[in-house]
């Protein structure tokens, strides 16, 4: 599939799909909330490791932290328009940030979510607040199993077991899906890829801005790419109604793959590039300024 791009010479027409599907969306959600499977939040992009196959290109851009009072207008405003089965609150590292067990409380007290999950690599420990927070039965936290962290993520463990917090050790399963330099891919390859991607439909929060990928957020940073208005798009600019549910679930479409998707090899059987989860990227690499 990957030695053949250039015998592929077929037009694409992606772009003059997308009014089309916003009309289909201003019927379909006329009178309903957009459904998410999957939403993650963000309060903000540190990371305790630098994974260098990062599927959100964390060690490439710089830190930034987004406040807890935007974080939670930006949530807000979504659920007026959304419902979600399970919400990820990640960023990172995302007991690294002391303020989360505001989320945490609101998200477990909306009824427009059904359960929380929160990924950790086991680097921070939780404050005695965010753990009484971490109580709520919607809550469940996994613990990265990340080669040469085992110890510090056993620590993370037991304490939120002795806490009587609902946790277990999650295995993950990584791919090589392109770093910084990873070249443009032909469409009709993506569409391949984007097909069985598990990805597509695990759409992002971060800073006020909602796209369906977390590898969308720093690919203009990181890539240099521009942003598709139909697959980013600034929540605080949506108003409660049917237009601005169509405009998510455009979005969201499963069948169209996004611009940022061009440049990854993809979550799905198609990519056979596996690799080693937590390897550090080199310190060569310098972390580039959001632009």
């Amino acid at each position: 599939m990957f030695e053949k791009e250039e015998e592929l010479t077929t037009i694409d027409h992606k772009e003059l799909r997308y009014p089309v599907l916003f009309l289909k969306k201003l019927f379909q959600y006329r009178k309903k909330k957009v459904h998410l499977a999957s939403l993650e939040i963000w309060t903000g992009n540190r990371c305790s490791l630098r994974c260098q196959h990062c599927i959100s290109f964390l060690p490439y851009v710089a830190e930034r932290k987004v406040s807890c009072k935007k974080t939670l207008r930006s949530l807000r405003r979504i659920l007026t328009l959304v419902t979600v089965d399970r919400l990820i609150i990640g960023g990172g590292e995302p007991l690294g940030d002391q303020r989360i067990w505001k989320l945490i409380e609101e998200a477990s007290a909306c009824d427009s979510i059904t359960r929380i999950q929160i990924y950790s690599s086991g680097t921070d420990l939780p404050s005695d607040r965010v753990i009484q927070a971490l109580k709520a039965s919607k809550v469940h936290v996994f613990i990265q199993q990340y080669p040469g962290i085992e110890d510090q993520a056993e620590v993370l463990l037991l304490q939120l077991r002795k806490a009587h917090v609902s946790c277990s050790y999650h295995s993950p399963v990584w791919k090589m899906l392109g770093g910084p330099f990873q070249q443009r891919l032909h469409f009709e390859t993506v569409k391949v890829l984007f097909q069985e991607c598990s990805m597509k439909q695990h759409a992002v929060l971060f800073d006020g801005e909602f796209t369906a990928c977390p590898r969308g957020i720093h690919t203009r940073t990181v890539l240099g790419m521009p942003k598709n208005p139909w697959e980013h798009l600034n929540v605080f600019r949506l108003r409660s109604g049917t237009v601005s549910r169509a405009r998510i679930a455009t979005a969201m479409d499963p069948g169209c793959y996004k611009d940022y998707c061009l440049y990854c090899l993809g979550m799905s059987p198609e990519n056979p590039y596996r690799v080693i989860p937590g390897e550090q990227y080199p310190e060569k690499f310098e972390r580039k300024n959001e632009s």
